[in-house]
């Protein structure tokens, strides 16, 4: 028998210990060689699972024809502002979770519950499942996880949004997966790759870990927070020039009343419809505060109502100007009429 065969029947590691030193005999030893560099199959993953220990714990009832589910376990962290305050928020994933909850607007950063050893031969991506997208919730993808990773994997999970968002991880539920994971076999050969090897000092590292090299120990949080804040500033704002506007427009109207001139009236005009373009941008402003995905069709109202605010201002300038000719022309009329009766 060669060093490449598996022993007939062989079970799963039982045990992270054994799933180490599985991990350690086969680390730059491919036991399956006549399987061409290419994405693995389910039957396949689960060969090299059997034999390389390279994911901990393991249960085959998860594969998919060409990828394996797997649920949250570790740490569960995100910050929030709370009073005027950053506050850091961590949490441990147990067998006894039964979920998880994302606030809104926010990024999370969830721990993956396997333990990965990864052979030099073997690179994993991962994906966020489909019904999870649908729902607004994003992964934050795109980086391999190298051939050569050990840890524990930390995913970046972004609730776009306005609304809390609970994560089943009831493990009595065939429901409680997060993410797929697919196996890649590279074309790695120890004889010629001895160059490639992963950096001893970013294995079997902790979450904080990563994020304080990610963002130097800062909070991270997720900039349409900061964006529902600057809405609302602005919407308080819009408030505030709509309650300043409204008195202009009554002393306005006063002046009017005793007969200054058109001219004041045309400013009162001006006035009230400015107090309703304010009116209109603080009632298009609120629902940005609501959804990140409505923030376009929002916009396009709110263009919609500034250019039917502005063709009013100017039918309303150019009525306020034949009034003013009207009362020029009556005027011309009552210093003509005393001399008629003179005649």
């Amino acid at each position: 028998m060669t060093d490449t065969a598996i022993p007939a029947e062989r079970p799963f590691a039982e045990n992270e210990e054994e799933a180490r030193e599985r991990a350690q005999q086969r680390y730059s030893v491919d036991p399956f060689a006549e399987i061409k560099p290419s994405l693995l199959s389910s039957a396949d993953i689960s060969r090299y699972v059997n034999e390389t220990g390279m994911l901990f714990p393991f249960d085959k009832t998860k594969l998919k024809s060409a990828s394996y589910e797997v649920r949250p376990g570790g740490k569960f962290i995100y910050w929030q502002k709370k009073d005027g305050k950053t506050c850091k928020v961590e949490k441990t994933i147990t067998k006894s979770t039964s979920s998880l909850v994302l606030p809104a607007n926010s990024i999370s950063y969830i721990q993956a519950e396997p333990y990965f050893r990864l052979p030099l031969y073997i690179a994993v991506r991962f994906n966020l499942r489909i019904k999870h997208v649908h729902r607004g919730i994003l992964l934050g993808t795109g980086p391999i996880v190298d051939p050569g990773f050990s840890g524990q994997l930390l995913i970046p999970i972004h609730n776009l949004t306005s609304t809390d968002y609970e994560i089943n991880l009831n493990p009595a539920d065939e429901d409680d997966g997060l993410i797929w994971i697919e196996f890649t076999k590279t074309t790695f050969d120890a004889s010629r790759d001895n160059l490639a090897k992963f950096d001893q000092n970013k294995k079997d590292k902790s979450p904080n870990y990563y994020l304080h090299e990610a963002n130097g120990g800062n909070p991270i949080l997720s900039s349409i927070h900061d964006g529902i804040e600057d809405a609302k500033a602005q919407a308080q704002s819009a408030a505030k020039s709509a309650t300043s506007l409204r008195n202009l427009g009554i002393v306005a109207i006063v002046a009017v009343l005793v007969g200054i001139s058109a001219l004041v009236l045309s400013g009162y005009n001006i006035a009230s419809g400015s107090l309703s373009l304010s009116t209109s941008v603080r009632q298009n402003m609120l629902p940005l505060a609501t959804s990140e995905q409505r923030h376009e069709q929002d916009l396009v109202s709110l263009r919609q109502a500034l250019d039917e605010e502005t063709a009013k201002n100017v039918a309303l300038v150019a009525s306020l100007n034949a009034l003013e000719h009207h009362i020029q022309a009556v005027e011309l009329k009552q210093r003509i009429r005393p001399r008629g009766h003179r005649h």
